[in-house]
């Protein structure tokens, strides 16, 4: 039987996430892999955008996966706009996932070399973390704060 269009959806957008995940963390990668991180990332926010379930946490979580790919991969322009998409989806969001977006907003502004904005959301990015309660994602979102 083959798989429905939802079921599809389902596993790719988890699927690309992992891949780009796996990417990622990886310690070096080619000017190849940079740019399958950066077009599975895509893939994954495009993905979860079709699921009949997406939430706006999910909008946000799959353009901050996005801005992260394309941040290291020095694209950072590209960076700067998913983060600003990964803001807005998480405006209404908890601590966590907003501290998150800023995070991409301030690595985003590293590799732009916009000193005022990576001090501005790197500081909401930790007064955020602060008001995390759940000790694992608040140990999380510091280290990643740490660059």
């Amino acid at each position: 039987m083959e798989p429905s269009e939802e079921q599809d959806r389902i596993r790719r957008s988890a699927e690309c996430f992992n891949l780009t995940w796996d990417l990622l963390v990886k310690p070096e990668r080619s000017k190849e892999e940079d740019a399958e991180m950066v077009r599975l990332a895509q893939e994954s926010l495009e993905h979860w955008v079709q699921r009949a379930d997406v939430t706006d946490r999910n909008r946000s979580i799959g353009h901050w996966l996005v801005s992260r790919a394309c941040a290291v991969a020095g694209r950072h322009a590209e960076a700067w706009e998913h983060g600003l998409q990964a803001l807005e989806f998480a405006r209404e969001d908890t601590p966590f996932y907003l501290g998150y977006a800023h995070e991409a907003l301030a690595r985003a502004a590293k590799g732009l070399r916009r000193q005022q904005a990576l001090e501005e959301h790197l500081r909401e990015a930790r007064a955020l973390a602060s008001q995390v309660q759940d000790a694992e994602q608040r140990l999380m979102l510091r280290g990643d704060l740490e660059w």
